[in-house]
């Protein structure tokens, strides 16, 4: 068991750059401007009395926005504290992938080596299917633990803050 936690361990250490990377940066802009910048992109828009919507900017007219999604609101521009546009931009979730499933394989064969060669066993069957099981499951998380950890480094978040005219 000791591999098993160095395995994870480095898989952590491995990534820690990469899940510290997310960008955000915020913005003033007036509100023409900024219908530029949304329109037709999904976004979290916090009002001033502190409700979210979340969905896509269907509509971006002078008074107001409609979001689709959900129950289709529209937001009255003067009750708009601060619109959040969040994109996916980058190769972290590709590398992450890569790096987590060699680490992932590696665990799972080093798994499936300790199980799979056990001359102590009286359960070589059962042992050969437990050592596969291993092997796929190790792949699997460091597959999933990558993406998930490149999809945050490859996060840019802008903070849309309007400037009142």
């Amino acid at each position: 068991m000791s591999s098993a936690r160095l395995l994870v361990a480095a898989l952590l250490l491995a990534f820690q750059s990469l899940a510290l990377a997310a960008d955000t940066q915020a913005v003033r802009l007036r509100w023409p401007d900024a219908g530029d910048l949304v329109r037709g992109k999904r976004v979290t828009v916090i009002t001033t009395g502190g409700a979210t919507y979340k969905g896509t900017v269907r509509i971006f007219y002078p008074d107001f926005l409609a979001l689709s999604g959900g129950s289709e609101p529209r937001i009255r521009r003067n009750d708009i504290a601060e619109i959040r546009l969040t994109e996916y931009i980058g190769n972290g979730r590709r590398m992450g992938r890569r790096l987590g499933g060699a680490i992932g394989l590696a665990g799972g064969l080093r798994s499936a080596v300790e199980v799979g060669l056990d001359e102590t066993s009286t359960h070589k069957g059962r042992d050969k299917a437990v050592a596969a099981v291993l092997a796929a499951g190790w792949i699997t998380l460091g597959l999933l633990a990558g993406h998930y950890i490149g999809r945050q480094a490859d996060k840019e978040v802008t903070l849309i803050r309007i400037i009142p005219e």
